[in-house]
């Protein structure tokens, strides 16, 4: 939103020079300095619309520490699990902590209410250390939480190989001509199977 200072002039006023040569002056200063810090002040009072400085606000009230590698959106999502912290416990309260923690289907919920069990499998969750405090805070003490997180990392690579295997035969004639002969054989390395021979003629 861009704010125009001529627009809350009185219409006599804005036409005169001076307040034009103002409006210019005031404009800029609004929409370039002012403005801007009106914008992140708003924002900072949400949870939702915060940024790095309005997060550590939050999150040194709630008494959350954030870890070394937690994105803006995971900070988010744990300051406002904490923050609709409320009693009774439900099933469903259960189910809306974990769709802000974990995100929706991003994870897969089995009861097993017959063996006091409750299977949680979640999918790439990063924050899953968050999550298991929460389950610590709400579920009963006889119900045994069974938690599974699967990270799906994509990874890049090279192998490099290669593989020489050279034979080579090394034969030496002697006759009595008085000239030497030899016989070359040029041998190239690669991924593969190489045989030579190097044969030498020389006088005795």
């Amino acid at each position: 939103m861009l704010v125009n200072y001529e627009s809350y002039l009185p219409p006599v006023l804005a036409a005169t020079k001076e307040f034009k040569a103002l409006d210019q002056t005031v404009d800029k200063y609004f929409n370039v300095k002012l403005w801007p810090v009106v914008v992140k002040q708003e924002d900072n009072e949400f949870i939702t619309l915060a940024d790095e400085d309005g997060i550590a606000y939050f999150e040194s009230l709630c008494g959350i520490t954030p870890a070394a590698g937690d994105t803006l959106e995971s900070r988010r999502s744990v300051v406002l699990a904490k923050w609709i912290d409320q009693l009774p416990y439900t099933y469903g309260t259960l189910i809306s902590k974990l769709n802000t923690l974990c995100g929706t289907g991003n994870y897969e919920i089995l009861p097993y209410y017959d063996q006091y069990t409750i299977g949680l499998y979640t999918h790439s969750v990063r924050n899953i250390e968050e999550v298991e405090k929460l389950l610590h805070e709400i579920i009963p003490c006889n119900i045994y939480m069974d938690i599974h997180n699967e990270l799906f990392v994509e990874t890049e690579g090279a192998i490099y190989m290669a593989g020489v295997v050279s034979t080579t035969h090394h034969l030496q004639l002697s006759t009595v001509d008085t000239s030497s002969q030899t016989v070359r054989n040029t041998t190239y390395y690669g991924a593969g199977l190489t045989k030579s021979k190097h044969i030498s003629i020389k006088t005795t």
